[in-house]
C-alpha cells in the first residue's frame, strides 16, 4: 500500500503547508495503523507516535491535479482526499459544506490530492510525478 500527497506546484508556501497539514490530518482516519506507539527518550520523555508510512509529497500543475482525481475516482481500491479552494476559503465547516453543493467538479480548482491505495496503482497515478522541492 501507498500513500502520496499531490499538491498544486503554484502554491505560495503557507497554502502549501496548510493544505499538506489538512489532507494528512484527514486521511489519517482511513487508514488502519496510520499512527506508530509513542517514543520515550533517555529521560523518559514521551514523544507522541508518528506515521510508520512514508508520505511523499508531490507537485503537479493544476490541470493535472483534475486529471488524476478523475482518474483516481474510478478505481474502487484507491481513497482519495481532495482539498479544493472551496475548502481553503471556508472558514467554518459547515460554510464549505453549503458553497461545494453550488460548485459544479468541473469548476473546482484543486489545491491538493491524498491518495492511499495499492502501490501499483497509486504510482500509475503519480510516478512521472516530481517531488516538492
Amino acid at each position: 500500500m501507498k500513500l502520496v500527497v499531490v499538491l498544486d506546484s503554484e502554491l505560495p508556501l503557507g497554502l502549501v503547508a496548510n493544505t499538506a497539514a489538512y489532507m494528512g490530518f484527514s486521511m489519517g482516519q482511513f487508514l488502519e495503523n496510520s499512527l506508530a506507539q509513542d517514543a520515550i527518550d533517555a529521560e523518559g520523555r514521551v514523544h507522541l507516535g508518528t506515521s510508520p508510512i512514508p508520505i511523499p509529497i508531490l507537485k503537479a500543475e493544476k490541470g493535472k491535479l483534475k486529471e488524476i482525481f478523475d482518474k483516481a475516482n474510478s478505481i474502487e481500491t484507491i481513497t482519495m482526499m481532495d482539498f479544493t479552494d472551496v475548502a481553503q476559503v471556508s472558514r467554518v465547516y459547515s460554510d464549505y459544506i453549503e458553497r461545494i453543493r453550488n460548485v459544479a467538479v468541473e469548476d473546482l480548482n484543486y489545491l491538493g490530492l491524498a491518495l492511499y491505495g495499492p502501490k501499483k496503482q497509486v504510482n500509475s497515478l503519480t510516478g512521472s510525478l516530481p517531488l516538492l522541492r
